[in-house]
């Protein structure tokens, strides 16, 4: 089975985003995380921000939805700022990789000098100039 999987990722990872959103978004009905009547700009936002940040490494496309039903489980606060001092929460952000990213885009953004996505468009910085998802480098 480990070897299907294996094949079946490497099949997924030479697809464009757009080519498996349809699936992804399947995978989401099948765990109730697509509520009926959804506003349908808002769903496919959210399909495409799904099969676009897991892409890489799904094995499968339900991975993709276990992926955002995973990250939108955890408790997190609105800011860092809100988590308690001290907490083990905290200070795990702090251990990880992403903390110096994290203050560099901040003080980026405090400058000026960081690039801002168009507000009426927030996806647009995952598409390149043909509207297109950004393909990245399978090699």
């Amino acid at each position: 089975m480990d070897k299907l999987k294996w094949v079946n990722s490497q099949h997924l990872k030479r697809m464009e985003v757009e080519e498996i959103l349809d699936l992804v978004e399947e995978q989401l009905g099948f765990m109730g995380m697509i509520k009926e009547g959804a506003d349908e700009a808002k769903k496919s936002d959210f399909i495409f921000a799904t099969t676009a940040l897991a892409k890489q490494m799904m094995e499968t496309t339900q991975d993709a939805a276990i992926n955002a039903k995973t990250v939108l489980g955890y408790s997190l606060p609105a800011a860092f700022a809100d988590l308690e001092d001290g907490s083990e929460a905290k200070e795990m952000v702090k251990q990880g990789n992403f903390y110096g990213i994290a203050m560099k885009i901040i003080e980026m953004y405090e400058s000026g000098s960081f690039p801002m996505p168009n507000s009426s468009n927030l996806l647009a910085a995952f598409m390149d100039g043909s509207n297109k998802a950004i393909v990245e480098d399978n090699q």
